[in-house]
């Protein structure tokens, strides 16, 4: 929570307690009419759940939306990246990557989530003004042209240190299958109601590379 913020919520302190306090001493005046009435009681009592349900479900619809452009990079390097533009306000953002499937592979899929790295810097959240972008490292093709060997691994923060969190291979002379990751990227904006989630398939153009990343038709979205 920023410090502004904090000392905002102090302030509304004293009106809240003499909220409280007023309400108390309503109840308590009252409170031989609610006892020697058991339908006002369950009135009483109903109408005090509804209101702090309802106060929440209030809270939750003005809690303000975000709209973000995600773009995988395209071209010849070896690192694949999601481009993240912020087409709203500006605010402070943070991802999750979650591994979906992996088809093509005799390795199993580990069932993990993680943090993405944002480029520049190894913390997990990363403040974007309106317009502007930043790219989130997803995964990093290698080759091995001595052996004919290639592999794609996938990539996250641990901590504050990059980390391979999943690894493919193949023979680049082989005729089979290319390996495809099915996965979702889920980017949360501090204090949005809901984040937006799309989801991709990770493979390899060719045998020999670049790395493409397609966009899921179904991937929902906020």
């Amino acid at each position: 929570m920023s410090t502004p913020l904090f000392y905002i919520g102090l302030a509304g302190v004293p009106t809240n307690v003499m909220r409280w306090l007023n309400a108390f001493r309503f109840v308590a005046d009252h409170l031989y009419l609610i006892n020697s009435h058991p339908v006002v009681l369950r009135v009483v009592s109903f109408v005090a759940a509804l209101g702090l349900a309802f106060n929440g479900q209030i809270k939750h619809l003005f809690l303000p939306s975000f709209s973000v452009e995600l773009l995988p990079t395209a071209g010849q390097r070896p690192e694949m990246e999601l481009r993240v533009t912020n087409l709203g306000k500006e605010g402070e953002f943070y991802t999750q990557c979650e591994l979906l499937s992996l088809r093509h592979s005799p390795n199993a899929l580990s069932q993990v989530m993680y943090p993405l790295k944002w480029d520049g810097t190894n913390n997990k959240r990363l403040f974007l003004a309106q317009g502007e972008s930043a790219n989130l490292l997803i995964a990093r093709a290698k080759q091995d042209h001595k052996n004919g060997f290639a592999e794609m691994e996938l990539l996250g923060l641990y901590g504050e240190e990059v980390r391979q969190y999943e690894w493919v291979g193949w023979n680049t002379s082989s005729r089979e299958s290319l390996p495809e990751y099915d996965l979702r990227i889920t980017v949360f904006r501090e204090g949005a109601k809901k984040p937006l989630e799309r989801s991709y398939t990770l493979k390899p153009k060719t045998f020999h590379g670049p790395l493409e990343m397609i966009e899921i038709a179904s991937g929902g979205g906020a």
